[in-house]
């Protein structure tokens, strides 16, 4: 489960010695990924501008924190209403 937002909207901040970013494919997007588990947990572009997206990972926060936030299903072809 991903939250979108752009880097006016968000702080994603990880600690330089518990992560490791990496770049590959199109050489555009950063992706940042944990060193002790090896999942992702965020990507951003590299342009490091405002309206930049980020990409957050939130299946590695706790049920409580994403609580609140609605959930929009997306499958690259179809979108649905927001499901509670």
């Amino acid at each position: 489960m991903w939250g979108f937002y752009t880097r006016a909207k968000a702080l994603v901040s990880s600690n330089p010695r518990e992560t490791t970013r990496y770049v590959w494919g199109d050489q555009v997007i950063e992706f940042v990924h944990c060193n002790s588990c090896g999942c992702v947990t965020h990507y951003e572009g590299l342009d490091k501008a405002k309206n930049e997206r980020i990409a957050v990972n939130f299946n590695m926060f706790p049920s409580d924190v994403y609580a609140g936030i609605p959930i929009r299903t997306f499958d690259g072809a179809e979108t649905w209403d927001y499901i509670d």
